[in-house]
């Protein structure tokens, strides 16, 4: 019987030291409970003589990522599916560009897409794109990268300059938008009594006057004072109709006596302003060369030191049918090359903008015929410069390649060759103009200007680089322009210049 004991253990003690060589647990043989104990071995993983079998069967067993042990080739394992954490994917150690986004390290990232180079991207240190990173996202007007305020980019990066909401050195006030009627205008100025714009909800009106009915049931001039209307209603002067047009009670009164400047020989000198005349009572003294004439009219004469452009509208918001002719010469002098005009601005008043040389003129105010004639305000500007006239909607093409640099506008053009043009308008309008052209062959720079020629104010608008196509450096602006003379001033970016396509839309 102790002989079949013997074998029967010595039997059991070799299937242990297979199964292990196997690979296999012995748990289930009670082979375990000497290493539970501390007893046998103390503890080895190998078979007691630390020869090489034993190293080979350890070494044998695959490593396993996610059984929470790091092995083999493995930076990490922390046995969970986490992809936040510091060990992410595939037993790698979490890091920026691994398409994870790691809690509490990293605000971004996209993995191979993160760029430093494209719009909205995230960056390749994994942080979101934003102003100063020297790209232009989403939402920025620009991104120069740097922490220079003063320059062409703002640190907000937003271009400086009138219309960008903020309020900078210059400015009175800048509320973001072209709207002339609120209390901003699009210069940057603020709204004022006189400003030749109507605030709406302030003021009731802008100008010098305006038609009301008189008691004796003639049309008669309300006047504005302090852009509110005046109580009183003027009636017109005598017409000499058998009526009482004055509302005096009377008729015809003193209507023998003409006005002074009824002839040519007598003509009233006047300078740029407004110039309120009524012709009811002149005689008809000349035919104009663009109307059949036969109606009264009124002589004024004007002196030019230096050759420039001279301005000239009766659109006062009255009925009658005007008509205006510059001419040159002794009296009664003969017309100036396009110096008359019978209807403009869509109605029966007359406007003229006319180049002329330095010299004396006479400007002829008329009657379309017999029946025309009454009040009226003549509105009178000059500029000292002769520059071509944009007269109608559509495209012009120029080069402004050795044409000189004498303005530069508030975003640029401080050293390039500049053109300029004159925009003549009988009421202030929206205008828009660009350089969005394949025709346009350099980074330009465009905007408004309006006062004596294009080194006068304010400044409505300008633009360096605008969303257009196909060219991205080109030029976008908007603004509503004044009665009379305004500019626009193509210049380039830097020192450069060339050709160019200018549109302009907007025009009456």
């Amino acid at each position: 019987m102790g002989r079949l004991v013997a074998f029967f253990a010595a039997g059991c003690l070799a299937l242990l030291i297979g199964a292990a060589a196997c690979g296999l647990q012995s748990g289930g043989l009670g082979g375990d409970a000497a290493w539970e104990s501390g007893e046998g071995d103390g503890g080895r993983t190998d078979d007691g003589g630390g020869d090489a079998s034993g190293d080979d069967a350890v070494s044998d067993v695959p490593a396993a990522c996610g059984n929470g042990v790091v092995e083999g080739a493995e930076e990490c394992d922390d046995a969970n599916s986490d992809q936040t954490d510091d060990c992410p994917s595939a037993c790698r150690a979490a890091f920026c560009g691994d398409g994870f986004l790691h809690a509490g390290v990293e605000q971004c990232d996209d993995g191979g897409a993160n760029s430093d180079t494209a719009p909205d991207a995230c960056r390749t240190d994994c942080v979101p794109s934003g102003c100063g990173d020297g790209v232009v996202d989403t939402g920025e007007a620009c991104d120069d990268g740097n922490t220079i305020d003063g320059d062409a980019c703002r640190n907000d990066c937003r271009r400086p300059g009138c219309g960008n909401g903020l309020v900078e050195s210059g400015e009175e006030c800048d509320d973001g938008d072209t709207d002339n009627t609120d209390a901003c205008l699009a210069g940057c100025v603020a709204a004022s009594c006189g400003d030749g714009f109507l605030w709406i909800g302030v003021e009731e009106c802008e100008g010098s006057f305006g038609p009301c009915s008189t008691t004796c049931g003639t049309i008669g001039r309300r006047d504005c004072v302090d852009c509110a209307w005046a109580a009183a209603c003027t009636p017109p002067a005598e017409e000499c109709t058998g009526e009482d047009d004055d509302c005096d009670g009377a008729t015809d009164e003193g209507c023998a006596p003409a006005p002074p400047n009824d002839t040519c020989g007598s003509a009233a000198p006047i300078v740029p302003g407004t110039i309120h005349g009524d012709s009811m009572r002149a005689t008809d003294t000349a035919t104009p060369s663009c109307s059949g004439g036969g109606g009264r009219d009124l002589w004024y004469t004007f002196t030019l030191s230096e050759g420039g452009i001279v301005y000239f509208d009766t659109v006062d918001g009255g009925a009658w049918s005007t008509v205006l002719e510059v001419r040159r010469g002794a009296c009664p002098g003969t017309a100036v090359s396009g110096g008359c005009n019978d209807d403009a601005c869509g109605g029966d008043r007359s406007q003229l903008a006319l180049a002329l040389e330095a010299g004396t003129y006479t400007l002829l105010v008329d009657g379309h015929d017999a029946s025309h004639g009454g009040p009226f305000d003549l509105f009178f500007q000059t500029a000292s410069c002769v520059v071509p006239r944009i007269a109608s909607n559509g495209d012009t093409d120029g080069n402004t390649t050795g044409h000189g640099d004498a303005v530069s506008g508030a975003c640029g053009g401080s050293s390039a060759d500049e053109d300029g043009y004159v925009l003549a308008l009988c009421r202030p309008t929206s205008v828009t103009a660009h350089t969005c052209s394949s025709a346009t062959a350099f980074d330009t720079v465009l905007y408004f200007r309006t006062g004596d020629c294009w080194d006068g104010s304010p400044e409505p608008a300008c633009d360096d680089d605008s969303t257009c196509t196909p060219r991205a450096d080109a030029s976008r602006i908007t603004a509503t322009l004044p009665r009379g003379l305004s500019f626009v001033i193509v210049d380039g970016f830097g020192s450069t210049g060339g050709a160019y396509r200018l549109n302009v839309s907007g025009l009456p």
